[in-house]
């Protein structure tokens, strides 16, 4: 339930309320940001292992919080949607949520997670029907081709992936066939002859894919019956919360397809000035030398019907294994263009420009200058148009760590409240966690040298308005 508070007179009140609530929290649980004893399937996290997600149970933490000190927000934004974390998470307080992302796997995810207008009923029913259609399938034809897909996948593994496809399209509800998907997606990423450890997309030895002995069907099974029970539980929350009438969340819930520098999600209350909250985790860098959140989803959009996931998605998306990062924030910006616009950019941030002093001091290659240059121009698009979108006085959430470039750390939460304070929003508070389950790949430098992040709570001050305390 949303704690019920009075709600203070001035929004600076408001905000030492805030600090207040969450200091005496940490107090009582000193580990808890830090999600040591956080349960990896809750809030149907099962379906899909999306690359670095964030904790369900922390994100709901901070929304209480939030909601417990200014409890008239009635709607949550998040333009990095990601797997749906913070959609899960504000459901649970009755919020309106509007999403968006570039990744058509994190819109289906989220879909999955959030669409939630079928009964537990029809749900197993489907799930027992599409398991026996498979299994009566005897079919040996291959249902899709991409280029190099026998590289990615053995001739047994692709019949098999074949006959789960044409089960899953039988089934006529689109919100019970976007969760089979997401089952489906999971899959084939650990059926694939792609490494596991690895978010970049890498073959394993030729040695050990001969070797290896992995069926797809039974794997796919075994997923069904884990992710009923895990979707089911978290419908069954929001039920008991009063979430949930008619098999029905009660209020709105919308995701896009598209660029944050280029597009956001509608408000669909006029009479509301902006979005009350945000609750987010951008890349900490452009994807390609981050998480290649493009690339982990390259395999299973190959077999996914792109029609179900939105109307906007087209194989364009897939036209290579890179397309989807180039398309994220700072993956398409010409080097001209780079250039010309680097200069702008170091006036907006004094941490930026003590990188890139550094990086010429100690000699670094220069694309790496490049790539956080191109990354922040992207972002800084992207953060205008957010500001635009907010109500006064809305809190933003940011989850955010700092990445390691060339062996130098790159401050993007120093260079966060540098950009967000130009743009009249004020750190209200901080917290620092450690990071001990956020899924981040093994092999990646980014995962050895980032050991914890900062969940930075901002509020959007009003054009002028000078506080009265």
């Amino acid at each position: 339930m949303r704690p019920d508070h009075n709600a203070a007179v001035t929004p600076e009140q408001i905000d030492k309320n805030l600090c207040s609530e969450i200091e005496k929290f940490t107090e009582q649980d000193i580990d808890f940001w830090s999600s040591i004893k956080r349960d990896p399937r809750e809030y149907a996290h099962s379906l899909f292992q999306y690359p670095a997600m964030m904790v369900p149970i922390v994100q709901k933490k901070v929304i209480e919080l939030i909601l417990g000190v200014k409890p008239n927000i009635s709607n949550m934004l998040d333009p990095y949607v990601g797997a749906g974390t913070t959609f899960t998470a504000a459901m649970s307080y009755g919020l309106d949520c509007y999403g968006q992302d570039i990744n058509p796997l994190a819109i289906l995810v989220t879909k999955a997670k959030t669409d939630l207008g079928w009964s537990d009923q029809e749900l197993r029913t489907a799930f027992k029907e599409v398991i026996s259609s498979v299994r009566a399938d005897d079919r040996t034809d291959v249902s899709v081709n991409f280029h190099n897909m026998g590289k990615w996948f053995k001739p047994d593994v692709s019949i098999s992936l074949s006959k789960i496809r044409r089960a899953i399209t039988t089934q006529e509800d689109i919100r019970i066939r976007r969760i089979l998907w997401a089952i489906f997606a999971e899959t084939i990423r650990l059926t694939s002859n792609d490494r596991t450890s690895t978010y970049k997309l890498h073959a394993r030895p030729a040695s050990e894919i001969e070797e290896r002995t992995i069926s797809p069907v039974t794997i796919f099974e075994s997923l069904l019956e884990l992710s009923a029970t895990d979707v089911i539980s978290f419908k069954s929350s929001l039920s008991q919360a009063g979430r949930i009438v008619e098999d029905r969340y009660t209020r709105r819930t919308e995701l896009i397809l598209g660029s944050t520098s280029e597009t956001l999600p509608t408000l669909h209350n006029t009479n509301t000035a902006g979005f009350d909250l945000l609750v987010t985790s951008p890349p900490y860098g452009d994807n390609t030398s981050t998480v290649p959140y493009g690339q982990h989803a390259y395999l299973p959009l190959q077999w996914i019907d792109l029609a179900d996931i939105d109307q906007h998605v087209d194989t364009s998306y897939l036209r290579t294994t890179q397309e989807i990062d180039r398309r994220s924030l700072g993956g398409h910006i010409s080097r001209k263009l780079l250039d010309e616009k680097t200069s702008e950019l170091e006036q907006q941030s004094a941490s930026l420009v003590n990188v890139f002093e550094c990086f010429k001091k100690t000699k670094q290659p220069p694309d790496r200058k490049a790539r956080i240059a191109a990354f922040y121009l992207d972002f800084i698009a992207a953060l205008d148009r957010i500001m635009s979108s907010l109500a006064d006085n809305a809190y933003l959430v940011w989850t955010i760590g700092n990445r390691n470039v060339g062996g130098m750390e790159i401050p993007n939460d120093q260079i966060l409240i540098e950009l967000l304070s130009s743009r009249h929003a004020t750190l209200v508070v901080d917290i620092n966690r450690n990071i001990h389950f956020k899924r981040m790949p093994h092999k990646n430098k980014i995962a050895q040298l980032m050991g914890s992040e900062k969940i930075m709570i901002f509020r959007k001050r009003p054009n002028g308005y000078v506080p009265n305390e």
